[in-house]
C-alpha cells in the first residue's frame, strides 16, 4: 500500500470486485483495518479493472522475448514488471473516471478498454 501511496498524488481507491477471493472476511478485515477505500464492481469485469491492462501489457512484453522454459518465464515476467514505467500504472489508473462513463454511456456493454 505505501507504493499505491507513492504512485498517486491524490487519495486513491482499489478497484474491489465480487469476486470470492476478494469477498472473504480476511480481505474485508485488512482493508477496513489498512482504510483502504475500495471501489465494488461486478465479478469478472475487465472494462472496469485498471489492472487488466497491465497484466495485458506485461503479457505482451514477455511474448515478445519467447521464453522457452518455466524458469525463463518467470525470468523474464519479474524482469519486465520492474520495467514497466509507473506513469503507465499511473496513467491507468487515472483513465477509472472515462472507463466508468464509458460503461454507463454503453448500458453495461464491452468498451474500448
Amino acid at each position: 500500500m505505501p507504493e499505491a501511496d507513492n504512485l498517486m498524488e491524490e487519495e486513491w481507491e482499489m478497484v474491489h470486485d465480487g469476486a470470492r477471493s476478494h469477498t472473504a472476511n480476511l480481505i474485508h478485515d485488512f482493508l477496513e483495518d489498512e482504510d483502504i477505500n475500495t471501489i465494488p464492481i461486478p465479478p469478472r469485469s475487465p472494462d472496469l479493472n485498471p489492472m487488466e491492462n497491465v497484466w495485458s501489457i506485461l503479457k505482451m512484453k514477455v511474448q515478445q522475448r519467447v521464453p522457452t522454459d518455466i524458469e525463463e518465464l518467470q525470468d523474464y515476467m519479474e524482469e519486465e514488471w520492474e520495467n514497466i514505467d509507473p506513469i503507465v500504472i499511473e496513467s491507468v489508473c487515472n483513465s477509472m473516471h472515462e472507463r466508468i462513463s464509458m460503461v454507463i454511456e454503453r448500458e453495461g456493454g464491452a468498451t474500448d478498454y
